[in-house]
């Protein structure tokens, strides 16, 4: 149970597992392990002892391993492992409304989820959010977290507690930016267009979020100080510049000194829309992919979430560095940023993770439904016509559990259910999923990404621990999250303070202003990747045959 909120927030309490050690029996018809020897067992099973997988094979071979402490699964459940939302944003929790504007327009309006708020309610909102995706399958979060000025480290130390409380795996990436807050230009040139009675109303405001990277830095170094590896190792630290408009190279490479130092990974938003694939090519000359390899940002400790608008180049140099595409696909289509050429990158062998960002295609950060949105959103006959068939359904789910916490400097033994590996997965109910007869000669790892849904799962494992038993929390109450939540979120919405109030319609006045600066870079010829259909139709003669 989470412990009470308010001046002792700094204190960590930890939920580590110690104690007995368990040992557990977890069967499923299949047993998915995303070995790419051996990925899917039928009959199967695993031993689990302590927070360790001791061993994986038949059930019928396992069962006579025992005695157990608890037998978990069985023939009418799916056991696979656990799921990495790959870009988490706990802002969320607060966000007033649905954000289905493009990122540059979306950007001006953020400061209403990263105002000073109520520590008590930052807990309870952040809690709430990682119950309800822990519940959808979810095991672990990498959330890129951007915090609130003026309160103490940002206000980060609630949001840390929340997920370390939860049980999941977790990093939480401190965001940094240093420039460009309002569009993708020279702050005062572009305050300098605006009139001036306009001007005056934006300045001093907090519209166009930004940090002073000094401070973010010695935050960082304080909350990797207190709390990296805190939960028993189910806790880290990250540092991520925030997206390559509003970060400068000086920002990448000050940003990758400091995590260095406490051996911490890094994430930063690239090429997430058409606008800032343009930027980068006005403003330094050269693509954002190739901009970040050849400043040496790039490297396997770094992920690129979104990566909708790369040229081939930008690819080249995503893989040659070994750096981590974390594709959010129901955020890229909700925030109208297109969708990321993923079919492409992993046939040339990216590693490509998953995430919702916090703004899924259904509200729900059910990484289920994103993964089969991922899938599908590959398939155009018009680019590849009868070789326009599924994804790797293999590929997709590996990427889902694998590359998150690989990324999040977890380690490579997480997200493969393989004898020696940490013991984090989940059970689903695969009664609605595979009905009697209709799949039997389908790929089961087909059937699960078309099929499978966050309710459907039924228990949950991390580290070795049972964080959900048949579909409810273990770790904390939920009933009294959820009272609580709606406590904090009437506090938060209901009564809004009357400066945010007043930010409202200035940046209603603003909005326009920063749709013209943009829209001139709409006539930019671009070439597509990609095409679905067609407008004039096929040219052909009039004989056929």
């Amino acid at each position: 149970m989470a412990q009470e909120i308010g001046t002792e927030i700094s204190k960590v309490e930890e939920v580590t597992g110690e104690g007995p050690v368990s040992r557990y029996f977890v069967a499923g018809d299949p047993l998915v392990t995303l070995d790419r020897a051996g990925a899917v067992v039928a009959d199967g099973a695993c031993i689990v002892s302590g927070n360790r997988i001791e061993a994986v094979g038949p059930a019928e071979e396992l069962r006579a391993r025992g005695p157990f402490d608890e037998e978990l699964g069985g023939a009418d459940n799916i056991v696979m492992p656990g799921l990495w939302n790959s870009h988490f944003h706990s802002e969320a929790a607060f966000w007033p409304g649905v954000f289905d504007h493009i990122y540059e327009q979306v950007n001006i309006w953020v400061h209403e989820a990263v105002a000073p708020t109520a520590e008590e309610d930052i807990y309870w909102n952040t809690l709430n959010l990682v119950v309800r995706a822990m519940k959808s399958g979810t095991t672990g979060f990498l959330d890129f977290f951007y915090g609130r000025l003026g309160m103490e480290s940002f206000g980060a130390g609630p949001t840390v507690q929340a997920f370390i409380d939860s049980g999941a795996r977790a990093a939480v990436g401190l965001a940094g930016r240093d420039q460009n807050k309002y569009v993708h230009a020279d702050d005062e040139r572009f305050l300098s267009s605006l009139p001036p009675d306009l001007q005056s109303k934006v300045r001093g405001t907090v519209i166009g979020y930004a940090y002073p990277w000094e401070e973010t830095a010695a935050t960082f170094r304080t909350l990797a100080d207190k709390y990296m590896g805190a939960g028993g190792g189910r806790f880290r630290m990250m540092l991520n510049p925030d997206w390559s408009a509003a970060s400068s190279n000086d920002l990448y490479m000050s940003a990758k000194q400091v995590a260095s130092e406490y051996g911490a990974t890094l994430q930063t938003h690239l090429l997430e829309t058409k606008y800032e694939m343009i930027y980068n090519a006005l403003n330094h000359g050269t693509t954002g992919g190739r901009r970040l390899a050849d400043i040496g940002f790039l490297g396997p400790d770094v992920g690129v979430a979104h990566f909708v608008w790369p040229t081939d180049d930008d690819i080249k140099a995503v893989i040659d560095s070994g750096a981590t595409v974390v594709h959010n696909p129901g955020s890229n289509l909700r925030l109208t940023s297109g969708i990321s050429p993923v079919r492409v990158m992993l046939d040339a062998g990216a590693k490509v993770a998953i995430g919702t960002d916090s703004i899924s295609a259904g509200d729900e950060d059910d990484l289920f439904e994103e993964i089969r949105l991922a899938g599908q959103l590959q398939r155009s006959n018009a680019m590849w016509g009868l070789d326009s068939g599924r994804v790797s359904s293999l590929s997709l789910l590996y990427g889902a559990a694998h590359h998150g916490p690989a990324l999040g400097g977890f380690g490579e033994d997480l997200g493969v259910i393989a004898a020696g590996n940490r013991a984090d997965m989940v059970v689903l109910d695969r009664r609605r999923i595979f009905p009697p007869g209709k799949f039997d000669y389908s790929d089961p790892l087909d059937v699960i990404v078309d099929r499978a849904r966050g309710s459907d799962v039924s228990t949950s494992i991390i580290d070795g621990r049972v964080v959900i038993r048949d579909r409810k929390m273990t770790t904390v109450d939920e009933d009294e999250v959820a009272v609580r939540c709606r406590e904090a979120a009437a506090r938060t919405f209901a009564d809004p303070p009357r400066w945010l109030l007043d930010l409202r319609p200035i940046v209603s006045e603003l909005e326009p202003y920063v749709a013209d600066f943009f829209r001139k870079w709409d006539r930019i010829p671009i070439g597509p990747r990609y095409v679905y259909n067609t407008k004039d139709g096929p040219q052909v003669s009039e004989s056929r045959g």
